[in-house]
């Protein structure tokens, strides 16, 4: 069985059967694909579809700190589906981390805060906001006001670039 990190457009993952992967690891997942080499907001039309995700958790004999999640979208990962998927067995289920037009639908989620009961309420879908202080800066500090030298000829630019980090528009 394996685990996977992914990143392009118009991929599919469908139909596969996902177990017993992280357990020596403490920031891991099951599935996992991460937009810091500057892919995150331009991947487009990607799903994740009818896969089983099981026996996805950290060995807590060895391991204390971090988290596994049987499918981890880190760092704005954007425009994904996210459908029809069974998680079972798992120590947390989705992590959005970010991000803009994901949808996540129709998934199953089966014993999922396997090893930390008390966060049961936040294990099954987790969406935080990584990337509002380090992209926003990254992005935009040379286009700040009327400064940019992007304004005179590419508006629409400057615009897609405004909040790049805050997440939106997902589902």
């Amino acid at each position: 069985e394996w685990a996977g990190v992914v990143g392009g457009n118009d991929c599919l993952f469908e139909n596969n059967r996902i177990s017993h992967v992280a357990f020596e690891a403490e920031d891991a997942g099951g599935f996992y694909t991460c937009g810091q080499a500057g892919w995150a907001l331009v991947n487009r039309g990607n799903s994740l579809r009818g896969n089983v995700f099981s026996n996805i958790a950290k060995d807590l004999s060895s391991l204390t700190t971090g988290s596994v999640y049987a499918v981890y979208f880190d760092d704005l990962m954007s425009g994904w589906t996210i459908e029809n998927n069974v998680i079972e067995d798992s120590e947390f289920g989705i992590l959005l981390g970010g991000g803009r037009q994901t949808t996540i639908r129709h998934n199953r989620f089966l014993r999922v805060a396997v090893n930390n009961p008390a966060k049961a309420p936040h294990a099954p879908i987790y969406v935080d906001n990584r990337g509002m202080a380090s992209v926003e800066n990254a992005v935009c500090k040379a286009c700040s006001g009327s400064s940019c030298p992007l304004n005179s000829n590419y508006a629409k630019a400057v615009i897609a670039m405004r909040n790049p980090a805050w997440r939106k528009y997902n589902i």
